[in-house]
């Protein structure tokens, strides 16, 4: 049992520490003094890091390959597959059939806006024919 010296004893009200064998105090101990003797497993080398990334990096574009066909095929049934059928099969609360056709088409034509913008930023920011920073100078030597 721990005993604590009242300050009317002349000491402080902090515990006293246990020791080990060696005479240390526990508390002071450091790690290097704790795993003394310890056998430690060598730590993992730059090569076996990649090789667990490149492991993990698979697993997840496999699963995430395999969520997109799943995606993709419910998007087909939904666009397909008669409102009868989806409904006998319980499912009434989807979104309505002109969604099918519009996002695909709203996001063939961004990308096609998209390209237009991009060739028209080029266009812009390059300098014409005339101008003298399109002077390149190939057999150019400081001296």
């Amino acid at each position: 049992m721990v005993r604590r010296r009242s300050s009317a004893d002349g000491g402080s009200n902090r515990r006293k520490s246990s020791t080990d064998m060696m005479g240390h105090r526990k508390g002071d101990r450091k790690l290097s003094d704790i795993m003394e003797g310890v056998a430690m497993p060598p730590s993992m080398s730059f090569l076996e890091t990649q090789r667990i990334t490149a492991m993990q990096m698979e697993i997840y574009g496999f699963a995430g390959w395999i969520a997109s066909i799943v995606v993709f095929v419910c998007y087909l049934l939904w666009a397909y597959v008669p409102d009868s059928i989806l409904a006998s099969y319980g499912i009434t609360y989807y979104p309505s059939r002109y969604w099918a056709l519009a996002v695909p088409a709203m996001l063939a034509m961004t990308l096609m806006a998209l390209l237009v913008v991009y060739i028209a930023i080029n266009w812009v920011s390059t300098a014409p024919l005339d101008s003298y920073n399109t002077i390149r100078v190939h057999n150019h030597t400081d001296r």
